[in-house]
């Protein structure tokens, strides 16, 4: 009898033990399976992340890119480069440089932001289409009043909003923004009166029944080989190696 109680007390401690490890095995179970669905959600968030941009900022070079190809489909635009970014908790901005078929220069410039909570979105691309008609326009005007001479668009600076349509017409599109223009004079213009005066006058004519909003820069050329040489607004070193040729007359 003694035997036999020694046996059971035996079988019931080995019941015991056994439950024991079943009981560690199947804990051990679960938190390895709830680590690997763990690093599984972790991997999955930075991949979520990678696509769609560094930590804590978006992608902004792709929302570029798909903005101008859904804005203006009939072209292709590939990347010239990445022109600014700049990013804080409540505010982004970044431009980006592009070529299209139909512009190859990689002047395009578009650029977006973010204000309280929305995405803003401004390009070039509708002025630098419409360039050379609007400077055909304004040239005759300048013509007009100066004489002899030359006239640019500031086209860099001139952005429209992706709330505004579409357009190809060179009027509608001054109507959308503020235009700057650069005005180079031969040695040959003939003026009569001061320049001054004639400045106010080209100006009058630009904003006539509130038709342009237009402002820019009148500059005189004293070399009329350089005169002959010039093919678009000068910028940075050119302004430096011509300061005893160009002159600024004034501003309109």
């Amino acid at each position: 009898m003694e035997r036999r109680r020694v046996i059971h007390g035996e079988r019931k401690e080995k019941r015991k033990v056994m439950r024991r490890n079943e009981f560690r095995e199947r804990k051990n179970r679960l938190k390895n399976r709830a680590g690997r669905i763990a690093l599984f959600c972790a991997v999955l968030f930075l991949t979520v992340l990678s696509v769609g941009g560094c930590i804590g900022k978006p992608n902004t070079k792709k929302m570029l890119q798909n903005y101008m190809e859904s804005r203006y489909p009939d072209d292709v635009f590939q990347t010239e480069r990445y022109d600014f970014a700049s990013y804080d908790d409540e505010y982004y901005i970044t431009g980006e440089y592009f070529s299209s078929n139909k512009i190859p220069t990689g002047e395009i410039c578009a650029y977006c932001r973010k204000e309280n909570g929305q995405w803003i979105f401004e390009d070039n691309y509708m002025m630098l289409m419409a360039k050379d008609e609007i400077e055909e326009g304004f040239q005759k005007l300048a013509e007009d009043t100066f004489g002899p001479c030359k006239v640019y668009l500031h086209y860099a600076n001139l952005f429209i909003s992706s709330g505004e349509p579409v357009t190809t017409d060179a009027d509608a599109i001054l109507n959308l923004c503020k235009a700057e223009l650069v005005i180079y004079l031969s040695p040959e213009s003939s003026l009569d009166g001061d320049l001054k005066s004639k400045t106010g006058e080209f100006h009058q004519k630009l904003v006539k029944d509130g038709k342009y909003m237009v402002f820019g820069t009148v500059w005189t050329v004293d070399s009329e080989d350089y005169y002959n040489q010039l093919s678009g607004i000068l910028t940075g070193p050119e302004m430096d190696n011509s300061a005893d040729i160009v002159n600024k007359a004034g501003d309109f």
